[in-house]
């Protein structure tokens, strides 16, 4: 803009600043992303700055451009093009390349097509249509519809088709639209009803969170951040739940996938005959102007080929499946190929006007009535007709006969003119005898949508309940556990209790082995013995404590005590080895982490016991040893004792007190 205000905008310095720019941007960014996103945001910006007169174009940084479109090459014209908007890009070997790749996974995704089951598809788009949230709303209505996120948001107009079929909509709107199409909108096709669907619209557009949206456009923060929740939702609903498979070159499924399953399940629907899928599509795509036989073949529709439609392991191939009960498409009925009468341009005046013949219509067709007798439809030249300008009636002619059939009014066959003879005895019969008027729309939808919302709460309830029984179910099991861990806890607290009791025997046979070392034989053995076993007896126990185990005087603990007190008797070096080894175990009960292990070489090289002493003490103590070891966890009695934190010495003078004194 300051250039442009300077004067200094001329072609060679715009181009200079927009070749460094790309240049640099090519640096941090793949090139897919500088052909998709970065580059449009440059030339979108110049191009409002122009449109809003912050830039004036010149002769000095712009020039005509002359253009025709790829894909539609009798589309051609010229623009002022500026500068920057042209130096903006990449070269075009890069733009080829991006082409080819693009066609690629295209041709791979039609010669691949994913399979998608028919019936959960649709049982989750109505679910979504019954939701509150918008972003739901909005991927059932791009769902039902076929249109795309920015149309079924904002931009696009949707009411009931003239032709009044079930399963019409006109929607105006378009967001990516030829130069040569109509501005007047055409009419889609919709997967539910077409009433259901423009009040799915309407409820949905009137949602508080849709509504700051509606008029913004599609490049505005708050709409592209509704569209990113979109898509999320869409990932989630259809994508992660394995619903709608992810497409060869995409991540995820996006609200732009659902347009071409849209056309799949559109074509199965309601394509009849033998029709082309391709030529059946674009037309409601919105991808031709012309009608559905004289359009040529739109390229960009072979982009929507990508999904296969199954139900319960069988592919769906039949066409029109819904054609019985809805009626023909009215465009197969006013198609100029296939009608079955024109009327000359001459008779354009008398030719009637496109009436609808329910009774809500009746009353506005009557208003101004034809004369009794009309105009002869006659051409007025004398030029053959074979050479007549022609074009058609837009009425349907199965309607036509139906309504001439009630009043009993005979059409002719003469060359197109008895359909139009008909048209107008039809009317001058509506000006003295009303139709019988049939049930009122409104009320046949309002029973309809009660139907599905009574089917809709049927299964609701039913998968309640279904849900009611396994949390039932799980409680029970709950239930059981708990009982089971209560019954656990009581058996550990009487194990535990077990265990109090037996340590607490434990407890009273050692003091009365140290005793009797103590005492050198001042008390007999029976005595000790006695003491110690009615002390292990008169432990107290509580109600839920099992009996005490009682002691057998023949137990090995008896046995080694007496054999202790023969050795302490002797008074020699094996009561001295003895001593010794009750003294560590002392240690280690005061010091757990650094215990030692009872070896021979503990007791020669450390205390000085003879060597027959130590093999006479582990020929009677030996199974006693093993088993205080196994219990302080020595797996390794050799090295055990050379573990770090073992400080002989420590020992040695705990020993003095105890052994030596």
């Amino acid at each position: 803009m300051e250039m442009n205000q300077q004067g200094t905008d001329t072609e060679e310095a715009i181009a200079a600043l927009c070749c460094a720019e790309v240049d640099l941007l090519k640096e941090g960014y793949p090139t897919k992303s500088l052909d998709g996103e970065y580059l449009p945001n440059y030339t979108r910006a110049v191009a409002e700055a122009i449109h809003d007169g912050r830039i004036t174009l010149t002769e000095q940084n712009s020039f005509e451009k002359h253009w025709r479109k790829r894909n539609a090459p009798e589309v051609s014209g010229q623009t002022r093009t500026h500068y920057a908007i042209e130096y903006l890009k990449l070269d075009a070997s890069t733009y080829a390349e991006h082409r080819a790749q693009t066609n690629a996974h295209n041709n791979d995704r039609q010669d691949n097509p994913a399979d998608v089951e028919l019936d959960p598809y649709l049982d989750r788009v109505e679910q979504l249509a019954q939701s509150q949230s918008p972003e739901e709303m909005a991927i059932a209505v791009a769902a039902i519809t076929g249109r795309r996120h920015v149309e079924v948001v904002t931009q696009g107009r949707f009411s009931l088709s003239a032709t009044q079929h079930r399963y019409l909509l006109h929607f105006e709107g378009q967001a990516k639209k030829r130069d040569d199409q109509s501005h007047e909108g055409f009419d889609i096709l919709t997967l539910i009803p077409a009433a259901e669907a423009l009040a799915l619209i309407d409820r949905f557009r009137a949602h508080p969170a849709v509504v700051p949206l509606l008029g913004q456009d599609d490049e505005h923060p708050d709409l592209q951040a509704f569209h990113a929740r979109v898509n999320r939702r869409v990932e989630k609903v259809f994508g992660q739940s394995g619903l709608v498979p992810v497409l060869h070159g995409f991540k995820t499924v996006s609200i732009h996938r659902l347009r071409a399953l849209w056309g799949a399940i559109a074509f199965h629907f309601f394509a009849p005959g033998q029709k082309n899928p391709q030529r059946f599509l674009q037309h409601y795509l919105g991808h031709v102007s012309d009608t559905v036989q004289s359009a040529a073949n739109a390229p960009v529709t072979g982009h929507y080929f990508h999904y296969r439609l199954w139900r319960e392991g069988r592919e769906l191939t039949a066409k029109g499946v819904k054609l019985a009960a809805a009626g023909v498409l009215p465009e197969d009925a006013i198609d100029p190929s296939t009608a079955e009468f024109a009327v000359p341009e001459a008779a354009a005046e008398a030719t009637a006007p496109a009436i609808d013949l329910t009774p809500d219509t009746v009353g506005a067709s009557t208003a101004q009535p034809p004369t009794p007798n009309p105009q002869p439809l006659t051409p007025t030249s004398s030029t053959k007709p074979a050479h007549r300008i022609v074009r058609p009636i837009p009425v349907d002619l199965n309607r036509l006969k139906t309504a001439a059939a009630k009043f009993e009014i005979e059409i002719r066959k003469s060359k197109g003119y008895g359909y139009e003879m008909a048209l107008d005895q039809l009317l001058i019969a509506l000006t003295s005898e009303a139709l019988q008027p049939e049930p009122e729309p409104t009320i046949t939808q309002a029973l309809n949508a009660q139907a599905k919302t009574l089917e809709f709460l049927t299964q609701e309830i039913a998968s309640l309940r279904s849900q009611l029984q396994q949390v039932s179910q799980e409680r029970d099991q709950a239930i059981e556990q708990v009982q089971a861990i209560n019954q656990q806890q009581a058996d550990l607290a009487a194990l535990q209790a077990e265990n109090h009791r037996l340590k607490s025997a434990h407890t009273s046979l050692m003091t009365a082995y140290h005793q009797l070392l103590a005492s050198g034989g001042k008390h007999s053995i029976a005595q000790l013995g006695a003491d110690a076993q009615r002390q292990a007896i008169e432990v107290p126990t509580d109600s839920t404590t099992p009996p005490a185990g009682q002691l057998e005087p023949s137990s090995p603990r008896a046995k080694t005590t007496h054999k202790r007190v023969s050795a302490a008797a002797d008074g020699g070096a094996i009561a001295r080895a003895l001593r010794l080894f009750r003294a560590v175990q002392d240690w280690n009960d005061q010091h757990p982490q650094a215990t030692f292990a009872i070896t021979a070489s503990l007791l020669k090289r450390d205390f000085g016991i003879h060597d027959r002493a130590v093999e006479a003490f582990f020929d009677q103590y030996q199974q006693e040893v093993d088993d205080y070891h196994l219990s302080i966890g020595v797996s390794n009695a050799r090295s055990h004792n050379r573990q770090n934190g073992r400080d002989t010495e420590q020992l040695k003078q705990f020993m003095q007190a105890r052994v030596e004194g």
